[in-house]
């Protein structure tokens, strides 16, 4: 059986209180995917308005800068959104 975080809980035993307190702890992982998704859409905008608006070499610098992060930090969000799903295993319904 593979080791999960939440694997030592059966369901049977869990009351109310471990049950709600599990399902904060999905929530508040998929706030934090959004949370970088947020933050992958602003760098993507800074990045466009930076290379659309500004015709200085820092600005377009900073502008690829910008839209060269935005997609690795989505996969860092994904990353770790899959990771803490995976821990939680067994206890998502």
């Amino acid at each position: 059986m593979k080791r999960t975080t939440y694997a030592r809980f059966e369901q049977d035993e869990l009351t109310l209180r471990d049950v709600l307190a599990i399902d904060r702890t999905i929530v508040a992982n998929e706030r934090t995917l959004l949370g970088y998704v947020r933050t992958t859409l602003a760098m993507l905008g800074a990045g466009a308005a930076l290379l659309h608006f500004f015709d200085e070499q820092a600005s377009q610098y900073a502008g690829w800068g910008f839209l060269g992060l935005s997609i690795p930090m989505l996969g860092v969000g994904l990353w770790h959104y899959l990771q803490r799903r995976r821990s939680l295993g067994p206890l998502i319904r």
